[in-house]
Protein backbone atom coordinates (compact mmCIF):
# COMPACT_ATOMS: atom_id res chain seq x y z
CA UNK A 1 0.00 0.00 0.00
CA UNK A 2 1.36 3.27 -1.20
CA UNK A 3 2.06 6.31 1.67
CA UNK A 4 1.18 9.58 1.55
CA UNK A 5 4.77 11.26 2.45
CA UNK A 6 4.45 14.28 4.79
CA UNK A 7 7.14 17.04 5.93
CA UNK A 8 7.67 20.20 7.02
CA UNK A 9 8.86 23.47 5.63
CA UNK A 10 9.66 27.16 6.59
CA UNK A 11 11.10 26.66 9.66
CA UNK A 12 14.81 26.69 11.02
CA UNK A 13 13.62 23.62 13.55
CA UNK A 14 13.21 20.51 12.40
CA UNK A 15 10.10 19.67 14.28
CA UNK A 16 7.80 22.49 13.30
CA UNK A 17 6.30 23.79 9.89
CA UNK A 18 4.14 24.17 7.27
CA UNK A 19 2.95 20.53 6.01
CA UNK A 20 3.93 19.29 3.02
CA UNK A 21 2.51 16.36 1.18
CA UNK A 22 3.87 14.29 -1.96
CA UNK A 23 0.91 13.47 -4.22
CA UNK A 24 1.45 12.26 -7.77
CA UNK A 25 5.02 12.94 -7.08
CA UNK A 26 4.65 16.55 -6.48
CA UNK A 27 5.04 18.38 -3.22
CA UNK A 28 1.91 20.97 -2.39
CA UNK A 29 0.00 21.96 1.49
CA UNK A 30 -2.87 21.18 2.96
CA UNK A 31 -5.82 23.80 3.49
CA UNK A 32 -6.28 24.00 7.02
CA UNK A 33 -10.03 24.28 6.92
CA UNK A 34 -10.88 21.52 9.89
CA UNK A 35 -7.39 21.29 10.84
CA UNK A 36 -6.93 20.37 14.48
CA UNK A 37 -4.38 18.28 16.94
CA UNK A 38 -5.43 15.29 16.09
CA UNK A 39 -4.67 15.86 12.74
CA UNK A 40 -1.06 17.75 13.27
CA UNK A 41 -0.38 14.22 16.17
CA UNK A 42 -1.07 12.27 13.01
CA UNK A 43 1.35 14.47 11.02
CA UNK A 44 3.88 14.46 13.65
CA UNK A 45 3.95 10.52 14.70
CA UNK A 46 4.57 9.89 10.53
CA UNK A 47 7.55 12.25 10.72
CA UNK A 48 8.88 10.17 14.13
CA UNK A 49 8.12 12.16 16.81
CA UNK A 50 6.21 11.25 20.16
CA UNK A 51 3.33 14.16 20.05
CA UNK A 52 2.25 17.64 18.63
CA UNK A 53 2.46 20.66 20.74
CA UNK A 54 0.72 23.12 18.40
CA UNK A 55 -2.00 22.20 15.33
CA UNK A 56 -1.41 25.45 13.17
CA UNK A 57 -4.35 26.94 10.93
CA UNK A 58 -2.25 30.14 9.21
CA UNK A 59 1.48 28.56 8.54
CA UNK A 60 2.11 31.26 5.53
CA UNK A 61 1.97 34.20 9.08
CA UNK A 62 4.09 31.60 10.89
CA UNK A 63 6.88 29.87 8.59
CA UNK A 64 8.76 31.58 5.95
CA UNK A 65 7.30 32.16 2.54
CA UNK A 66 9.45 29.92 0.26
CA UNK A 67 5.94 28.77 -1.68
CA UNK A 68 5.85 30.20 -4.86
CA UNK A 69 3.47 27.74 -7.02
CA UNK A 70 3.19 25.17 -5.02
CA UNK A 71 -0.45 23.57 -5.32
CA UNK A 72 -2.68 22.48 -2.02
CA UNK A 73 -3.40 19.19 -2.51
CA UNK A 74 -5.67 18.52 0.75
CA UNK A 75 -8.55 20.11 2.50
CA UNK A 76 -11.03 19.10 5.48
CA UNK A 77 -8.10 16.49 6.89
CA UNK A 78 -10.33 14.41 9.41
CA UNK A 79 -8.15 12.25 11.96
CA UNK A 80 -8.61 10.93 15.06
CA UNK A 81 -4.94 11.04 16.35
CA UNK A 82 -4.11 7.11 16.17
CA UNK A 83 -3.74 6.61 12.51
CA UNK A 84 0.19 6.02 11.41
CA UNK A 85 0.00 8.50 8.45
CA UNK A 86 -2.12 10.61 6.85
CA UNK A 87 -3.06 8.04 4.63
CA UNK A 88 -5.52 6.52 7.01
CA UNK A 89 -7.59 9.79 7.24
CA UNK A 90 -9.84 11.42 5.60
CA UNK A 91 -9.42 13.96 3.86
CA UNK A 92 -10.79 15.67 0.01
CA UNK A 93 -8.54 15.86 -2.22
CA UNK A 94 -8.33 19.11 -3.88
CA UNK A 95 -6.96 18.42 -7.42
CA UNK A 96 -3.73 20.44 -6.46
CA UNK A 97 -5.61 23.95 -6.97
CA UNK A 98 -3.73 26.66 -6.98
CA UNK A 99 -5.04 28.36 -4.44
CA UNK A 100 -3.42 31.27 -1.63
CA UNK A 101 -1.11 29.77 0.86
CA UNK A 102 -2.77 31.91 3.55
CA UNK A 103 -4.59 29.25 5.60
CA UNK A 104 -1.85 26.30 4.98
CA UNK A 105 -1.89 23.51 7.63
CA UNK A 106 1.03 23.70 9.98
CA UNK A 107 2.15 21.80 13.15
CA UNK A 108 4.60 22.46 15.74
CA UNK A 109 5.84 18.79 16.93
CA UNK A 110 7.02 18.05 20.55
CA UNK A 111 10.78 17.72 20.06
CA UNK A 112 12.17 14.00 21.17
CA UNK A 113 14.67 14.57 23.68
CA UNK A 114 17.13 12.49 21.46
CA UNK A 115 17.03 14.89 18.05
CA UNK A 116 19.33 17.85 17.72
CA UNK A 117 18.07 21.17 17.40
Amino acid sequence: MLDIRVRLTGSKKPHAGRVEVEYKGVWGTISSHGWNKSDARVVCRQLGYNDVLQAITDASSQFDQDIVSSPVWFSDVNCNGTEPSLLHCSRTVVAGSYWLHDTDAGVVCKANPSLRM
